[in-house]
């Protein structure tokens, strides 16, 4: 069984909340979710993983440079790097907008990027260069 990511629950965010994938250029993920849906649906701490959902489920984290991502709710595949940015973002509503920019400030462009991206170590040594 895979482990959860650790992440952090977001006054002001209805959840669960679904959000809409936005490409801006070609497919990075590296086979990532985003690649394959243009919907995911985010959770919050304390929820149950939805067994039947047919959307990938994420949660919202905080990285320590005080930014927000999206994170799958499994780990990815032992061995690999990841999850990296795949280069795709998730756009939400007004009420997911309003909220985030309540937190993160005017900096908050409306976007959030999905970490989805999963490599072997080798490939990750190569384009770490």
């Amino acid at each position: 069984m895979n482990a959860l990511h650790p992440y952090f629950v977001f006054e002001g965010l209805t959840m669960p909340m679904i959000v809409t994938v936005h490409r801006p250029g070609p497919d990075r993920t590296n086979w990532g979710v985003s690649r394959h849906h243009d919907q995911l649906l985010v959770i919050s701490k304390g929820e149950k993983v939805p067994d039947c959902s047919p959307l990938p489920v994420m949660v919202l984290r905080q990285t320590s440079q005080g930014r927000v991502c999206l994170l799958p709710v499994v780990n990815g595949p032992e061995g690999y790097v990841g999850p990296l940015a795949g280069g795709n973002y998730a756009v939400g509503g007004s009420d997911f907008r309003q909220a985030l920019a309540g937190l993160l400030g005017p900096d908050f462009l409306g976007a959030v990027p999905i970490h989805d991206r999963y490599e072997s170590q080798e490939l990750h040594d190569q384009l770490a260069c």
